[in-house]
């Protein structure tokens, strides 16, 4: 037995002895081994259409390098305790943390938690792509032990503070501490050191810019780490807690373009494009943006709801002749919240209307059709369903009225009266063809915006209205080139005739209408010295104001993120961000001579909308919308396809 058992034993001394020799061997052969070429990613940049830089994409540019002993202690220990507190005792591989993280995972039946020290982590994005194979782990496990054996604990540590990625463009500590504080990497305090080293981990989900209740609890979970393993006293930590920290104005100033940003990647992701390819590549994406359009849209939401604290904006402009975005702004603060509102869907309110109206002139009636406006009660799905609209202030004219009043007036009862007419199914169908692609419900509730839809969706049906019929689906992305200048995609603008433009043009026409006396825009129409048109539009808890000239098509939405009723006082605040906005992006600057030749003066020009051929111009009794009888002050020029005027 014992002979047995001394063989046993002399074989295990035997085996251990090999495998020792055999890893030491191996170490030395890899420390023999250069380390391989670095995995270099190159800066992609979102433009502008005027090629004025937006933003960049995961850059390797945005880097500056600082020795260790110039980055602040704080940051190091605090770097440490949250990504790999055991870093200077073990040699590159944390076999507890591996453990540890194994089990936690087999708990909860998912990868919940990774056991990467800054040795492996500096290892995979220097050297290698972020797949998830087998074959990368190992080459992983392997250059992990060479960089430990070749480099002191120290560089390592430095090498990795300079190299990763802290969000926002900011690659490398010192970076990150001049873009998020406007100071060197040397003079972080603990609080701005722990929110600093909390980013890593996820750069969108941690930045404080952009999900700032996740980055303090990050940060609070960082010195609590850092108190457990002697780095900090508990008065440290509570000071740090305290703190109101304040980011540098670098950051934020671009903050505006963000949600249109964000749009972008979305559509190359659409496209075809890998979303890491797209932020490693060096790709230059010239988009559709008017930056003077969209800072424009910036300051006068911010200028408009900077004393209301939780009412949220959209605003979006699109070109109608190709689409092209020109602003976008997705809510107030990108910083607080990066859900972006122009492709959220809410009820659209009275702005639907124009597409019953639509529905209406398709139908052979015209502008002065009318119907009487009164309290009414709708029952629809054969009796055994009712719907009972109510106008306004309980306003109504109790009398006949023509479509472009109503319209104008935005009465409910006789818009309904109208979809009812003309029949749901087309008011529907008429709202697809235009650009609605949202679910929308053939009942009486249709006619007045009951039925979500986007305010990317009101614009570009708006869009089809400016444009006389013909739709442009919006394009975001003019071009994409690689890091060489070679282009990888061109976006040309997608058209479609989905309507002809005499009716289109006669709709225009109404729309005008909601500027002028009597109409639901008319306390802004001093602000709107060019051809416009457009519809207001409220529901309990939202505001909207959709208008377009013949250059571009903008939509305004205020509410709140949840269903929480608007006031009287809110629903009035969408029409004037609009206006404002409208009055200062409008038209083209001209220059001209003088009537005495001598000097030079500048001026203002505005486009018409063109009138097709094929309609006829009649001089109109806004009183009885009939043709004027003597003593009809009340005129006005109305279109009108041949054989549809009034007598």
């Amino acid at each position: 037995m014992w002979g047995a058992t001394k063989w046993v034993i002399n074989k295990l001394i035997t085996l251990t002895v090999i495998g020792v020799i055999g890893l030491v061997g191996f170490a030395i052969y890899l420390k023999g081994q250069p380390l391989p070429e670095q995995n270099i990613h190159y800066t992609t940049k979102v433009f502008a259409r005027d090629y004025q830089l937006i933003d960049t994409l995961s850059i390797a540019e945005n880097r500056v390098h600082v020795p260790l002993n110039e980055i602040s202690d704080y940051l190091k220990d605090a770097t440490i305790a949250i990504e790999d507190h055991r870093f200077y005792s073990h040699l590159g591989f944390d076999i507890k943390g591996i453990i540890r993280a194994v089990y936690v995972n087999l708990q909860n039946q998912s990868r919940v938690q990774g056991g990467s020290t800054i040795s492996q982590q500096l290892a995979k994005n220097l050297y290698l792509s972020h797949e998830k194979t087998w074959e990368r782990k190992f080459s992983e496990m392997i250059l992990t032990a060479q960089i430990e054996l070749h480099y002191t604990k120290d560089y390592i540590l430095e090498k990795y503070l300079n190299q990763i990625y802290y969000g926002h463009g900011s690659y490398g500590i010192e970076a990150a501490s001049q873009s998020y504080f406007g100071k060197s990497a040397s003079e972080l305090n603990l609080a701005e050191a722990t929110m600093l080293a909390g980013i890593p981990k996820g750069p969108r989900l941690f930045s404080p810019l952009l999900n700032y209740e996740n980055a303090v609890h990050r940060q609070q979970l960082i010195l609590q780490r850092m108190y457990e393993n002697g780095y900090i006293t508990q008065a440290e930590l509570d000071e740090a807690v305290q703190e109101e920290l304040v980011f540098h104005e670098s950051l934020a100033k671009n903050a505006a373009s963000y949600y249109f940003r964000d749009y972008v990647i979305n559509e190359l992701i659409h496209l075809g494009f890998e979303e890491e390819f797209i932020r490693s590549q060096g790709l230059e994406i010239v988009t559709t943006l008017d930056k003077e359009k969209q800072q424009t849209a910036a300051s006068l939401i911010d200028s408009h709801l900077q004393d209301r604290d939780e009412i949220q904006a959209a605003l979006v402009t699109i070109n109608p002749e190709n689409g092209d975005i020109l602003a976008m702004i997705g809510g107030k603060d990108y910083r607080e919240s990066q859900f972006n509102r122009v492709t959220a869907r809410r009820q659209a309110g009275s702005t639907f209307k124009p597409f019953v109206y639509l529905a209406a002139l398709d139908s052979g009636l015209t502008s002065v059709s009318k119907l009487k406006s009164e309290p009414a009660r709708f029952t629809y799905d054969r009796g055994r369903q009712e719907y009972t609209p109510r106008n306004f202030n309980d306003f109504y004219f109790n009398d006949d009225i023509t479509f472009l009043t109503a319209l104008a007036a935005s009465d409910n009862v006789v818009a309904v009266k109208a979809n009812l007419m003309v029949r749901p199914e087309l008011v529907k169908d008429t709202a697809h063809q235009l650009g609605i692609n949202s679910n929308l419900q053939a009942e009486p509730s249709l006619a007045l915006g009951a039925f979500p839809v986007s305010p990317l969706e009101m614009t570009v049906a708006y869009g089809a209205i400016a444009n006389q019929g013909i739709r442009v689906e919006p394009r975001s992305v003019l071009e994409v080139r690689d890091h060489r200048g070679r282009l990888l995609y061109s976006g040309e603008p997608e058209k479609k005739v989905v309507h002809q433009p005499e009716t289109m043009y006669i709709l225009t026409d109404m729309m005008r209408s909601v500027f002028e006396p009597g109409g639901t825009g008319f306390r802004v129409a001093h602000l709107l010295p060019f051809d416009v048109a457009g519809k207001t539009g409220t529901t309990d808890t939202d505001a909207w104001m959709i208008g377009f000239t013949p250059d571009n098509v903008t939509t305004v939405w205020v509410g709140y993120d949840r269903d929480r009723f608007i006031s009287r006082q809110e629903s009035y605040l969408a029409t004037p961000i609009w206006a404002d906005y409208m009055s200062q992006v409008s038209g083209t600057t001209m220059t001209v001579m003088s009537q005495d030749s001598n000097t030079v003066e500048t001026t203002m020009h505005y486009r018409q909308f063109p009138i097709p051929r094929g309609l006829n111009a009649v001089t109109i009794c806004l009183d009885t919308g009939e043709r004027p009888v003597d003593g009809c002050t009340n005129t006005r020029t109305l279109y009108f396809l041949p054989g549809t005027e009034p007598n």
